[in-house]
């Protein structure tokens, strides 16, 4: 349990701290800046750029599965598992969930500050 648990704090930190330096870097006063001197097959990219980190985002999709599916009656995993509770059940999935929406929230950022597709 530890381990996963540090697993995810260093992810959800590296995430945070690529935000922050990306939402930072613009010098504005927006949160996220979109260049408006750009080819339009640049607006193009960064909308399936988003959409793709979207549907490949397994974290956030699973987590919302798991939370409206709820505790499965039939685990066939490691015995410590078994005796999970609902409670711990629910904050696994929200952990999953912070974890994909952070992700998610991060490929937008870069694909639409982007100037270049090769960006």
């Amino acid at each position: 349990f530890w381990i996963a648990l540090s697993v995810v704090t260093v992810q959800i930190a590296f995430l945070l701290l690529l935000l922050t330096d990306q939402i930072g870097s613009t010098g504005e006063s927006d949160l996220v800046v979109v260049p408006v001197n750009v080819q339009s097959i640049v607006h193009a990219s960064q909308a399936l750029a988003t959409i793709v980190a979207i549907f490949d985002q397994d974290d956030l999709r699973s987590a919302i599965e798991g939370y409206f599916d709820g505790l499965p009656t039939r685990f066939k995993g490691d015995i410590a598992f078994q005796r999970m509770n609902k409670v711990q059940w629910n904050f696994s999935c929200g952990i999953r969930f912070v974890q994909g929406f952070l992700s998610v929230f991060a490929s937008f950022v870069l694909a639409v500050q982007s100037e270049t597709v090769f960006d």
